[in-house]
């Protein structure tokens, strides 16, 4: 499945964080920054935010490195629900 096939001009999408590990052996790193792009292109308003880590692949491999992206996900949560009257 390639989701950025399936983006449609003009939907409102739900924010996004978008992780991806610049060595990643089963997905490229770069489809999730093109996939976001779409997402921006078709709907201007989502949020659209980008975590790339440049020591894992498809999952962290140590705590330190899974500390960093709960942290992460957690400033994301805390601004999108920050920032609107209808969170998520």
């Amino acid at each position: 499945m390639d989701p950025y096939q399936h983006v449609k001009d003009g939907v409102k999408y739900p924010p996004l964080l978008l992780i991806t590990g610049a060595v990643d052996q089963r997905v490229a790193p770069w489809n999730s920054g093109k996939f976001g792009a779409r997402v921006m292109a078709a709907s201007p308003a989502t949020p659209v935010w980008y975590r790339t880590d440049d020591q894992f692949g498809h999952f962290a491999t140590n705590a330190n490195a899974q500390a960093q992206e709960y942290a992460d996900l957690f400033a994301f949560l805390d601004a999108q629900l920050g920032q609107s009257e209808n969170p998520l």
